[in-house]
């Protein structure tokens, strides 16, 4: 009897340890899931292929050996410009990809290249905006750039006030026609007309 209460005393310290064990391997386990939630949302980002054209955007287009068709070119308020050969091209609601391919598509049909390489870079995105809101010095619309940091559109609304808790963003993107809020870190990448929530601290 005495030995089987030595070895029931030595069992408990090891159950215990091994529960300690299991409970920190969940907690590891859930931590490294927000770390990836978190990582997931900063890293998002549009390239310029799948950026979607719109008004006064400001376009550098270039055609492959006809250095003489090179342009920058605004998109105007209807969402056209006009251009070499070619005349108006409607580039509103298109992605850069579709834009180079619609380009492509008439310089061959019109007979004016016979294997014609068009190359599309936004210069300037004046068409999508991003909304500042909360406890930032000028609340407002934000012209937004791409690559641009939820750091970068809060400072160009001011930055943040005196009561701000900027440790506690939160933007807000609509997804599939549904607004939906994430925790984000001050480096994350915004997006088009994201809003971004500066609360007020609590003291």
């Amino acid at each position: 009897m005495t030995n089987n209460n030595y070895l029931l005393k030595r069992k408990e310290p090891d159950m215990r340890k091994k529960q300690s064990k299991t409970t920190l391997q969940i907690i590891c386990i859930f931590i490294g899931l927000l770390c990836t939630t978190s990582f997931a949302f900063s890293a998002d980002n549009i390239s310029n292929n799948e950026y979607v054209v719109g008004p006064e955007d400001i376009l550098d287009i270039r055609v492959w050996d006809n250095e003489d068709m090179d342009r920058m070119v605004e998109v105007s308020q209807n969402g056209a410009f006009t251009f070499p050969l070619i005349g108006k091209v409607d580039a509103d609601g298109l992605s850069v990809f579709e834009l180079e391919m619609l380009m492509e598509k008439k310089l061959l049909e019109g007979g004016y290249l016979v294997s014609p390489h068009v190359t599309v870079k936004v210069e300037k995105y004046q068409s999508k905006k991003v909304f500042v809101v909360g406890e930032v010095i000028t609340p407002g619309e934000y012209d937004w750039k791409n690559s641009m940091t939820v750091r970068q559109a809060i400072a160009q609304a001011g930055g943040v006030t005196e009561k701000a808790s900027p440790r506690r963003v939160i933007v807000v993107r609509t997804k599939d026609g549904k607004e939906k809020e994430y925790k984000s870190k001050l480096d994350a990448l915004v997006k088009p007309n994201d809003i971004i929530r500066v609360p007020v601290r609590y003291f």
